[in-house]
C-alpha cells in the first residue's frame, strides 16, 4: 500500500466517523444500472467524477459535463 492509498483511507475513515448515523457512500454493485454506466467511458465521463481512486460521485445537473 503506497501512502497516496493511505491517505486516501485515512480521509475515508474520517468521513465515516463524521457521519456515523449514516454511511454517504454506495457500493457501486448496489445501484440500479451504475455498473453498465461506467463500462461506457463516455457516458461514465458525462455523469461521474472520480474523486479519489475507486470513489466515485455522480455529477450535478448545473456541474459542466
Amino acid at each position: 500500500m503506497n501512502k497516496d492509498s493511505r491517505n486516501y483511507e485515512e480521509e475515508i475513515k474520517k468521513i465515516l466517523e463524521e457521519n456515523d448515523e449514516e454511511t454517504p457512500f454506495e457500493f457501486i454493485e448496489d445501484i440500479p444500472g451504475l455498473s453498465e454506466l461506467m463500462e461506457d467511458e463516455e457516458d461514465s465521463k458525462k455523469y461521474l467524477i472520480e474523486e479519489y481512486p475507486g470513489l466515485y460521485r455522480l455529477k450535478k445537473k448545473d456541474e459542466d459535463k
